[in-house]
């Protein structure tokens, strides 16, 4: 089967897709300023059908990129060429395609960017994209309350259920009619990338660390990795040298080791580390690290040599500024005592959490705490005495909604595009913005000891 002028020109038209027909408006092809001919656009003769519908399909991208040059839709366009790029385009297109990429080029020198970040005002249009259904529908529901709770303009914002699309693209197409001023949202990781994707330049304040950022974009999210900075802070205050690390047998509890580790090195000071992954057990694995099992088995051997029982008392290591671990609160708990029966109680016991515990839990265990310094956002400190009972945490002091309160805090202060601020005390923790004014939240210093759970307000995380 072969296709003929005419025939080709319907298949732009209509472009049976499954059981769905792909619509290609006739004024669409129309309206474009191109040299482009329909005898141009005739498939080779030798080709198969589905080589023929695939020169097709090129020829569709081609006019929706030219229209949205016309159209002056710098983003559609960005997007239309990386999807030509990505495919083994026909010859006779490529002409098409260096004309519409030189343009682009054009267009970027004679229009240097001079998008920012720019809050938003009283009476402007804020649309918030959340996920108000399916697997992050709790998620969202909270962070909505939340920011319901603590939004600081008269003119209240859109809310559009993320969940509800099945594509970025899709969910822009409505965005783009309520013509906003400001985006809050996305939160899922991989809509955020997609979102970022389509280059909308509409300030846009994210609910999840991407892991680039836009001139006109921000982050809002607690990210363990970025709180290792109140850590280092910490240790640099108090002047720990000295440190053995110990990390939970798990990946997050890893990474952070390795992050933490990086920065610690790169202070190129005459400093001591030494990492262990806890593998047998919290006792066993200090045993090891502070040298008491050495230490036993010297004097297993010095027994099994005279052949007699001697009193003994194992020795550990006295070089030790502190032991930080990134472990759950279970082996944190233990830390401490430990560290006092070897006799090592002017060791500093510093808790980064790999996972945090909930409130309930924390809660809980008071009474196990010893003199430990904790970096816990403070949402896990405040629970209520009916959560206390059935140990779980209320909404109205989880994560997701302090999020929502922090994000509708954030958006009116006016030093959010300024660097090394400090912005914002919130249940999430501390909020900054560091040199290159990337927002971070810092987890807030807290001390467990004798059934107490208190902030350490004498600390300040300081800023050179």
């Amino acid at each position: 089967m072969k296709l003929c002028a005419a025939s080709v020109f319907n298949a732009l038209i209509f472009r049976k897709r499954g059981m769905h027909l792909a619509v290609i408006p006739f004024f669409l092809i129309l309206s474009l300023n191109t040299t482009a001919s329909f005898a141009v656009m005739v498939p080779p003769a030798e080709q198969s059908l589905e080589e023929q519908i695939q020169f097709i399909d090129q020829e569709i991208i081609l006019l929706r990129a030219e229209l949205a040059q016309s159209n002056q839709d710098i983003p559609a366009l960005k997007r239309y060429i990386k999807q030509l790029q990505s495919i083994p385009l026909a010859p006779v297109f490529q002409s098409r395609l260096s004309a519409l990429e030189s343009f682009l080029l054009q267009d970027r020198e004679e229009k240097p960017s001079e998008l920012e970040f720019k809050l938003p005002h009283d009476g402007g249009q804020v649309v918030v994209l959340l996920p108000l259904s399916g697997d992050y529908a709790v998620a969202g529901q909270a962070i909505l309350k939340g920011l319901k709770l603590e939004w600081p303009f008269s003119k209240p914002f859109t809310v559009i259920d993320s969940a509800i699309y099945g594509s970025m693209v899709e969910l822009w197409e409505l965005v783009k009619l309520y013509e906003p001023d400001f985006v809050i949202g996305p939160l899922n990781k991989q809509n955020i990338i997609a979102w970022q994707n389509l280059e909308t330049q509409i300030s846009t304040l994210y609910l999840n660390q991407p892991v680039y950022q836009f001139e006109y974009e921000k982050a809002l999210s607690p990210n363990k990795k970025l709180g290792l900075t109140q850590l280092e802070a910490f240790m640099e205050a108090t002047g720990l040298e000295n440190i053995l690390v110990l990390e939970s047998n798990y990946l997050t509890a890893q990474n952070l080791q390795k992050q933490f580790k990086q920065a610690w090195l790169n202070q190129q000071k005459d400093r001591f580390y030494e990492s262990l992954t806890i593998k047998e057990g919290i006792h066993q694995t200090m045993k090891k690290a502070l040298n008491v099992q050495r230490s036993i088995a010297r004097k297993n051997w010095v027994q099994k040599s005279i052949q007699q029982e001697l009193e003994f008392e194992p020795r550990a290591r006295k070089d030790l500024d502190a032991v930080v671990h990134f472990s759950s609160i279970d082996e944190a708990i233990q830390i401490k005592p430990i560290l006092d029966f070897y006799h090592l109680s002017d060791a500093y016991s510093l808790w980064y959490p790999s996972i945090y515990p909930s409130s309930g839990e924390l809660q809980s265990q008071q009474n196990a705490w010893q003199q430990t310094y904790g970096f816990l956002p403070p949402y896990l400190t405040k629970i209520s005495e009916a959560n206390l009972m059935d140990g779980s945490d209320e909404p109205e002091s989880g994560l997701f909604y302090a999020l929502g309160r922090l994000a509708a805090e954030i958006v009116k202060n006016p030093r959010l595009n300024l660097s090394n601020q400090n912005l914002n005390r919130s249940d999430l923790g501390e909020v900054i913005t560091d040199e290159n004014g990337v927002l971070k939240i810092l987890p807030s210093v807290f001390w467990l000891d004798e059934q107490m759970i208190q902030p350490v307000n004498e600390y300040q995380y300081p800023f050179e």
